[in-house]
């Protein structure tokens, strides 16, 4: 069985070293874990849990100020990223560039974890199955 955990806009690189160090002592060399720590805690360490990136920009580096690029991630190893996050769309990512990452990441050989998904309010308005419904129909991975 697969584990992903997502720490959204949690941890500081202090934070995220003591929660590695608690869960590398309560994993086994037989679990598949991947954790998506935000990019500031990122570690080079080695843990028997897999880093992911929650957010990158399809490039390998370059004049894409506040972004993140491969060659950032390649640094700490990361290969797994989630691409379309409820949160990220909400700040403005269209479908055009959850496209320019989906086909960056496939080329890049990253493992990817495609988001769909509402946000709280249309959660609590009932419109969950609609509004998937429609981020479906408008997915064009190819």
């Amino acid at each position: 069985m697969r584990f992903l955990a997502n720490l959204k806009c949690n941890h500081t690189r202090a934070s995220f070293a003591k929660y590695a160090e608690i869960l590398d002592a309560n994993l086994s060399a037989n679990d598949d874990v991947t954790v998506f720590p935000p990019f500031s805690a990122l570690d080079g360490a080695a843990h028997k849990f897999k880093l992911g990136a929650q957010n990158f920009y399809p490039c390998e580096s370059g004049a894409h100020t506040g972004e993140i690029g491969k060659a950032m991630l390649d640094e700490f190893g990361v290969k797994s990223v989630l691409i379309g996050h409820s949160e990220r769309r909400e700040l403005g990512e269209s479908e055009e560039l959850l496209r320019a990452k989906f086909d960056f990441a496939v080329k890049a050989g990253w493992q990817i974890v495609y988001c769909i998904g509402e946000n709280l309010s249309v959660n609590e308005a009932g419109g969950t199955k609609e509004f998937l419904a429609e981020q479906l129909k408008n997915i064009d991975l190819g």
